[in-house]
């Protein structure tokens, strides 16, 4: 059901217009951090300014004031001084806030040429899960960091020997991610080995098919209870995953299948459409640029696609949200696989950024831009975020 607040929806299109604006100026000019210091400063405001909204907040003002996930030492550790300092636990959110954006800007630094594209979609994918998940949402900052500083590695060597003082970095990024959320170790390392040793994006022959076998066929006739044991693997050396094991019946059995997810068949068949075009068309571009670059002759061609010395980062993050959206489709029902895969789908939006770019490029046939309306998909996502609620969303002014 559609509703509007005029507060809630003017301040969120507002940040998003921002989003292009910024994005706007930064492709342009070779001031990066001055334009986008606009919107960290409204990121973190607004975002931190929130108030209930999302399924954990009401739960994380117990968790900061009666530190509930001590097991969880850096993110207590950094609740504690945030009340040595006088912070409430509202006050909190914009601490928790400021980092993911930062991270955000820091890892789409390098791609600055199609911020216009990129900032506004990095916003539209991430939004959900910032609002919804704020300690998973604070320990992905760092992943964004970790990413980040990983990619600028690899961009150098073998050019550059890593020094000591990189892997150094890189640890530390790795270790505080999953200080503040155990399950942030899994994206970290399918990330590094997505990094470093896929070089190709994923064929579009191969990951469509799996994709549609996933969603509509192994979700629905997989005996989820099989995973018990790798959760027990998982729980005997984490104590946040023990917790997991002694319900495992609840969290991998038929009864662990959210309703609360299900939505109509229209909304159904316009994701898959979005996610197969994606598949489809960031292979097409992505392979198309490796080709070009190979090719000095092509080089010189009009509508040429140059990704530069940032191909491999497309190509890693492109098959990164692919594992994501494929796991994520096939696990939607099951809460705790589909946060641990939502956080990896959601770099959807560096192709899709990619693709709308040079969406009037001469590898993209009538039939290829038709393709691109799948992407209204996330569209609707953040339509939904704005329009569909059933409680007036709030901010801290109207608790």
């Amino acid at each position: 059901m559609f509703n509007f607040d005029f507060i809630y929806d003017a301040i969120n299109l507002i940040l998003f217009a921002a989003m292009i604006w910024v994005g706007k100026i930064v492709s342009k000019t070779k001031n990066y951090w001055g334009p986008c210091f606009i919107i960290i400063v409204m990121f973190t405001l607004i975002e931190g300014a929130r108030y209930g909204r999302g399924v954990d907040y009401l739960h994380y003002l117990d968790v900061f004031n009666y530190n509930l996930e001590d097991n969880q030492v850096l993110f207590t550790s950094i609740n504690n001084f945030l009340k040595i300092l006088g912070v409430t636990a509202e006050g909190a959110f914009f601490f928790y806030a400021f980092p993911f954006i930062w991270g955000g800007l820091t890892l789409m630094k390098p791609s600055r040429r199609y911020a216009m594209y990129m900032f506004p979609l990095f916003l539209m994918s991430t939004i959900v899960i910032h609002e919804s998940f704020p300690r998973q949402a604070f320990s992905l900052s760092f992943v964004f960091f970790y990413l980040a500083k990983l990619n600028n590695i690899l961009e150098n060597f073998p050019h550059k020997k890593i020094m000591i003082k990189q892997w150094a970095e890189l640890f530390i990024l790795a270790l505080v991610a999953y200080s503040l959320h155990s399950i942030a170790i899994v994206g970290i390392f399918v990330s590094t080995l997505a990094m470093i040793f896929l070089k190709r994006p994923f064929p579009w022959i191969f990951s469509v098919p799996i994709l549609l076998l996933g969603k509509f066929v192994i979700s629905k006739s997989f005996d989820f209870s099989y995973l018990n044991g790798l959760l027990q693997f998982l729980g005997s050396s984490n104590e946040k995953f023990s917790g997991y094991v002694d319900n495992a019946d609840m969290w991998f059995s038929a009864d662990a299948m959210n309703d609360a997810y299900n939505r109509n068949i229209i909304i159904e068949l316009l994701e898959t459409f979005g996610c197969c075009s994606l598949a489809y068309l960031g292979y097409k571009l992505l392979h198309k640029a490796k080709d070009t670059q190979n090719n000095i002759n092509e080089q010189v061609k009009s509508g040429a696609i140059l990704l530069g010395n940032h191909y491999n980062l497309y190509v890693s993050l492109f098959n990164i949200s692919i594992i994501g959206l494929v796991i994520l489709e096939t696990f939607y029902d099951l809460e705790i696989v589909r946060r641990v895969a939502y956080c990896w789908s959601i770099f959807w939006f560096v192709p899709v950024s990619l693709i709308l770019y040079y969406r009037k490029s001469k590898i993209f046939s009538n039939f290829d831009r038709l393709l691109m309306f799948g992407f209204f998909f996330w569209v609707w996502e953040y339509i939904r975020f704005l329009f569909v609620w059933q409680d007036v969303p709030m901010f801290i002014w109207d608790k």
